[in-house]
């Protein structure tokens, strides 16, 4: 009970601090989660423009929890808008909707919604409707990612110093059960880093 409330204030100070750097951003290239999402049911973004519209969400997560990680902002970046991609089908699931970018499975203390997904049990691929978490904004989620990547089992994410080493260790730590999934997010990464800056 006591770490279910340390839990919930500290999620309550990152929220605040992540609204107070959002709002104090200038920067032109800052999308809003609804302009976002405007952009997102308007057209078929390609990897390199949600990297693009996704730079103030990212920008605020990075800020906070950079720290935990080894890998060089840029790298970090790639790897997580690569996730995203992969995990959305460039931002066109449902699941965008309700702030879920990563297809992380219900948390205790969030809202939550259900939702068909596939899964794999060894190279069999199984239809299943499972419970994912919502957050309260695209930049929560973000944050969510990085929190959820503190786990021991993601020790080596957390040292690996590149985008590359990052993926293979997510997903050697159990991130998704698609036996191919490195290949599949490690080949999204890749065309996000030869058509972005």
């Amino acid at each position: 009970m006591k770490d279910k409330g340390i839990n919930e204030a500290i999620s309550i100070i990152l929220f605040i601090l992540m609204v107070f750097i959002a709002c104090g951003s200038s920067n032109p290239k800052t999308y809003s989660d609804h302009q976002v999402k405007q952009l997102v049911y308007q057209n078929k973004l390609t990897k390199a423009q949600i990297y693009t519209v996704l730079n103030g969400q990212l920008k605020t997560a990075i800020s906070i929890h950079k720290s935990k990680f080894n890998c060089s902002e840029r790298d970090l970046r790639i790897a997580t808008v690569a996730v995203i991609c992969l995990e959305t089908g460039n931002l066109k699931s449902k699941s965008v909707m309700v702030n879920n970018l990563f297809g992380i499975k219900k948390v205790k203390g969030r809202p939550d919604f259900t939702m068909k997904t596939n899964e794999y049990n060894g190279k069999k691929m199984i239809h299943l409707d499972q419970q994912f978490a919502s957050f309260f904004s695209l930049t929560d989620c973000i944050s969510g990612f990085y929190i959820f990547l503190s786990k021991d089992r993601y020790a080596k994410v957390r040292k690996a110093t590149n985008y590359k080493t990052f993926l293979k260790e997510m997903h050697k730590a159990g991130y998704a059960t698609d036996p191919n999934y490195t290949d599949k997010v490690l080949r999204v990464a890749e065309e996000i880093e030869a058509t972005t800056k």
